[in-house]
C-alpha cells in the first residue's frame, strides 16, 4: 500500500520539482535543495513549497485512462455509472468498468496505490513542517492548510470508490503496512477535521508557487476550496443547514467567483474555478489530459475515440440546452459518427495552453445549496439556485415546486451539468440511494447491488493480510 520510505520520497518529491520548476507559473519557485534529509526540505520557504508543489504536478502529468493513476477516476467513474460508454468491446479494463464487471485484479489498483502514495508524501509534508523551524509562519500555516485540504481530498474519492478504507495519517510504514479499513464514519470525521483545518489556514487570495506571493493563478488550494469541500461533505452527510452556510461562503465571493459563458468555463484561471491543475507540459501535450482523451479533432483521436457519450446522456438533455451543443461533440471519424466530451476543446494540438483541468468549480456549489434548501423546505431559495445553473444554458425556470420535484430537478441539472466531472453522477446515484434503481434498470445483466462499492486489489490484500474485501468480490 505505501511502497516508498520517507527518504525516498522525499528525494522524489525534491528531484520532481526541481526538474520541472520552469514548466508553469505556479511552479516558479526558487531551486529547492535535492537534501533527501526532512529536516533539509523544510529548512527554508522555497523547497518547503515544492514538496506541496510536487504533488500538484504529478496530479498534473498524470493520464486519466481508466485504472492508470488516481486522475483515472474520472474515466472510471463515468464508465461505470451513466456517463460514458466503451468505443472497443476488446479493451478489457473499460469494459470491465462499463459493464460492471471489476474484479479484484481487474479494478482501480492503481487509483489506490496512486492515491496512498500521494497520502503518505502528505503525511510527510505535516510532519515536516510541523516540526520545522525554518520557515516563515505564514508559509507554514499556507502550506499546512495546503497538505491537510489535499490530504482530505484524496481521502474523499477513496471512501467513496472502496467504502471503508485504511486511515493512514503518519509516515510510519510498519504500521500503515498492516492497517485495517477503518469505517466510512471514520473516514468522512477525519476528512470533516482535515478540511476545517485547512479552512482555518489556507489564504483567500491564490498564492504562487512561494506559496506567498499572490497570483492570478488558480492552481494552489485556498480557503474557499476549504469551503467547497465542506459544503459537498456536509450535502452527503445531510446536514443541510451546514451545506447552505459553506456554499454560501463561496458563492458570495462575488469579487473573485461567477458563473461564466459555457466555452469559457473551463479556459485557464476562469472566473468559475475555484482550484484547478494547470498543464505542465508542451507542444502536443501543452493542455489539457482531458482534451487530448475525449476530443475528437482532424490532430486528435481521428479514428474515432476510445470513449463516447452514454446513450442515457446523450438523450438527457432538454430541448434548447446549450450544454449538449457546447459540450457534446460530434464528428466522423473512422467507422462513424461519434459523441464524445467536449468541455475541454482543444486535444493534442500544438497550440499555446488555454485550458486547465477543473477539479472544483462554482456551478457545483449553486447545485449544492439548491438541493441543501430543498431538503430544509425552502422552495424559493432552491428553485432561484438552480434557475441560476439553467439559465447560464439558456433555459428558462424551473417547474419543480415541491421538495420532491426539486431533488429529481437537481439530480438531473447535476447530470447535464457536471458530467465526466471527478465521479460526480457516479457519487449522487450512491448518497442518493438511487444506484439500483437507475443503473439496474439502465445496464440490466451487469448491475447488481454490492457494484456501489469498488473492489480492493488482490494486491494489496496480498501485501497487507488485515484488509478485508468488499461484499460480492470474494
Amino acid at each position: 500500500m505505501l511502497p516508498f520510505n520517507i527518504k525516498r520520497i522525499f528525494l522524489y518529491i525534491i528531484l520532481s520539482a526541481f526538474l520541472l520548476a520552469g514548466c508553469s507559473k505556479f511552479i516558479d519557485v526558487d531551486t529547492p535543495y535535492t537534501s533527501t534529509s526532512a529536516s533539509q526540505v523544510f529548512s527554508g520557504n522555497a523547497p518547503a513549497a515544492a514538496a506541496l508543489t510536487a504533488i500538484y504536478m504529478q496530479l498534473s502529468t498524470s493520464d486519466i485512462r481508466p485504472a492508470i493513476s488516481f486522475k483515472s477516476l474520472l474515466v472510471d467513474c463515468s464508465l461505470y455509472a451513466d456517463e460514458l460508454a466503451t468505443a472497443d468491446n476488446s479493451d478489457q479494463t473499460p469494459n470491465a468498468f462499463y459493464t460492471n464487471q471489476l474484479t479484484p485484479l481487474i479494478g482501480p489498483s492503481s487509483e489506490w496505490n496512486d492515491a496512498y502514495n500521494k497520502i503518505y508524501e502528505v503525511n510527510a509534508a505535516i510532519e515536516g513542517l510541523m516540526a520545522s523551524v525554518g520557515v516563515k509562519a505564514s508559509v507554514k500555516q499556507q502550506l499546512l492548510g495546503e497538505a491537510y485540504f489535499v490530504r482530505g481530498f484524496f481521502y474523499f474519492y477513496m471512501t467513496n470508490m472502496f467504502g471503508d478504507v485504511p486511515l493512514a495519517l503518519s509516515t510510519d510504514y510498519k504500521a500503515n503496512s498492516t492497517l485495517s479499513r477503518a469505517s466510512s464514519e471514520d473516514v468522512y470525521a477525519q476528512m470533516f477535521k482535515d478540511f476545517n483545518r485547512a479552512d482555518s489556514l489556507l489564504s483567500d487570495d491564490y498564492l504562487g508557487g512561494d506559496a506567498q506571493s499572490v497570483t492570478t493563478e488558480r492552481v494552489r488550494p485556498t480557503k474557499a476550496a476549504a469551503e467547497t469541500m465542506l459544503a459537498r461533505l456536509y450535502l452527503y452527510e445531510k446536514k443541510y443547514a451546514d451545506a447552505e452556510t459553506f456554499a454560501t461562503k463561496v458563492i458570495n465571493r462575488t469579487g473573485t467567483y461567477g458563473l461564466v459563458a459555457l466555452d469559457s468555463v473551463f479556459l485557464e484561471n476562469s472566473e468559475e474555478t475555484i482550484w484547478s491543475i494547470p498543464p505542465i507540459r508542451t507542444g502536443t501535450q501543452a493542455n489539457t489530459a482531458e482534451g487530448r482523451l475525449f476530443v475528437v479533432s482532424a490532430t486528435n483521436n481521428i479514428y474515432g475515440p476510445a470513449y463516447q457519450i452514454a446513450p442515457q446522456l446523450l438523450n438527457s438533455f432538454e430541448s434548447g440546452d446549450n450544454r449538449k451543443s457546447h459540450w457534446i461533440g460530434y464528428a466522423l471519424a473512422g467507422s462513424g459518427w461519434w459523441y464524445f466530451p467536449f468541455k475541454y476543446k482543444i486535444g493534442a494540438d500544438n497550440v499555446p495552453r488555454a485550458e486547465y483541468s477543473m477539479v472544483l468549480r462554482l456551478a457545483e456549489l449553486y447545485l449544492i445549496r439548491a438541493e441543501a434548501r430543498a431538503m430544509q423546505n425552502n422552495i424559493s431559495g432552491a428553485q432561484d439556485d438552480i434557475n441560476a445553473i439553467r439559465h447560464r444554458a439558456g433555459l428558462g425556470n424551473t417547474t419543480a415546486n415541491t421538495q420532491d420535484a426539486l431533488v429529481t430537478a437537481i439530480l438531473h441539472e447535476r447530470y447535464v451539468e457536471l458530467f465526466t466531472e471527478w465521479g460526480q453522477r457516479f457519487f449522487d446515484l450512491k448518497r442518493l440511494g438511487k444506484l439500483d434503481a437507475i443503473l439496474g434498470a439502465e445496464k440490466p445483466g451487469y448491475w447488481n447491488t454490492d457494484d456501489q462499492y469498488f473492489p480492493i486489489p488482490q494486491t494489496e490484500r496480498e501485501a497487507n493480510p488485515n484488509l478485508t474485501q468488499n461484499p460480492g468480490y470474494n
